[in-house]
């Protein structure tokens, strides 16, 4: 990790994020939801005076998603199953 740099040289960074959720209610007893994340970050970081004055230029990015759906079913009134299966990735 670089320690603080107070001078702020080429310290500048944006996120994006995206949620959806949709759902359905396939019968009384069965509802089905599809949940789904995306994500990017992209960031500087911060310069040194000596890094600035020789031109060095680093970036991080990074990048993440997620989807899961799940099934609901009532099988009665003290019975309920739900699955959900899921998939979640992530880079740097």
């Amino acid at each position: 990790s670089d320690p603080p740099n107070f001078q702020n040289f080429n310290n500048t960074g944006n996120a994006q994020r995206l949620f959806t959720r949709l759902e359905y209610n396939a019968t009384d007893r069965d509802n089905f939801r599809l949940t789904a994340n995306l994500g990017r970050t992209a960031r500087d970081i911060p310069n040194l005076l000596s890094q600035e004055q020789n031109g060095q230029n680093q970036r991080s990015f990074l990048k993440d998603a997620s989807v899961n759906l799940q099934w609901q079913h009532i099988f009665g009134p003290k019975v309920v199953t739900e699955v959900t299966p899921f998939f979640r990735t992530s880079a740097a």
